[in-house]
């Protein structure tokens, strides 16, 4: 019982620790299954080691090195996760049998990490075919047919019922579907999301690896968001929400229309230092605001951001220009 406790305490804790840039692509959903077999690696190959467990012990360490590699897309996640699988699967045959009172054994902790993979190809999916609309006749027919195949692999990745290596290798079908119909829409659109976001922060030019704007038309909020992905597992962001926006324009950043701040996280070990918003340090010039069936922001900006140990971040000559499934709307409110 003692060992189950350790056990369940370890996945638990990795998964709230979870953050490092230097293994596969998702690493939050991979950490439990990477701190279970972390503990059968640190607890059970000691002394003596039986034929079974040399067998294990070789199928943890081949898994850990899968792991610890690289990814630079949910779809390479889903191959790592189908390879570690097969690599599990007969050594710990008894770790995937679902039964009563069993607590955090590999198979569960593997449906687990299989639901959040379907989740993300799901987002993926969906905002795909949020696209559809905005594009040609042709094209969107395209991108319609490979949504509803998608979709029909979609379901089978998240039937329970099904082993996780079937449910697995359906979800990398709908992964595939979705990245050809992704790429079929950006050639018809010129691009998922227009030119980013980029900015010179104290004289540095930076350019995005992630941008988006959300607007909320309740009482007419503009967010603008973009991260950077430096060396060293380095990751900085520029976040921006200013209130009052109804189409084109220059709006002030000051305390009582304006909220934001400018990021700086380092991976291993995690810590990270968020600048606040200077208030009437700058402005926003939004040149396109478009929340409609076609969707498009287009802004520039500028402001300062401080930190009571670390001091002050000057952002300036930033252009922000993001469009289709990377603008999201809502009706409610943004402050």
């Amino acid at each position: 019982m003692l060992r189950t406790r350790l056990f369940v305490a370890a996945v638990l804790a990795a998964a709230l620790a979870a953050g490092s840039a230097h293994a596969v692509f998702d690493a939050t959903s991979f950490a439990p299954l990477k701190a279970a077999l972390e503990f059968h690696r640190d607890t059970d190959f000691t002394g003596t080691l039986t034929k079974t467990l040399k067998a294990q012990k070789a199928a943890v360490t081949k898994s850990l090195a899968l792991i610890a590699k690289p990814a630079t897309t949910p779809a390479k996640d889903i191959a790592t996760a189908l390879k570690v699988l097969k690599l599990l699967l007969k050594p710990y045959a008894g770790e995937f049998v679902v039964a009563q009172g069993k607590t955090a054994t590999i198979g569960e902790v593997y449906g687990t990490l299989a639901a959040a993979l379907t989740a993300t190809i799901q987002t993926q999916r969906d905002a795909l075919s949020a696209r559809t609309p905005d594009l040609p006749e042709s094209a969107g027919t395209r991108v319609h047919g490979l949504v509803g195949k998608a979709d029909a692999a979609l379901t089978a990745a998240a039937d329970t019922g099904l082993p996780l290596k079937t449910r697995l290798a359906k979800l990398a079908v709908a992964a595939k579907l979705v990245a050809a119909g992704t790429k079929i829409a950006d050639k018809a659109s010129g691009g998922s999301g227009g030119a980013g976001l980029r900015a010179t922060v104290d004289g540095t030019q930076l350019s995005d690896s992630g941008a988006q704007s959300e607007f909320y038309s309740g009482d007419n909020s503009l967010q603008i968001y973009g991260s950077f992905t430096l060396p060293g597992g380095v990751r900085e962001a520029v976040y921006l929400l200013v209130k009052g926006v109804t189409g084109p324009g220059t709006y002030q950043l000051t305390a009582m229309n304006s909220a934001g701040n400018f990021q700086h996280v380092v991976t291993s070990p995690l810590s990270s230092t968020i600048y606040n918003l200077v208030p009437d340090s700058g402005s926003v010039t939004v040149q396109i605001l478009q929340t409609g069936a076609t969707k498009r922001v287009k802004a520039t900006f500028s402001y300062s951001a401080t930190h009571p140990m670390a001091g002050t971040k000057v952002i300036t000559s930033g252009t922000h220009d993001v469009s289709g499934a990377n603008v999201y709307t809502y009706t409610t409110n943004g402050f």
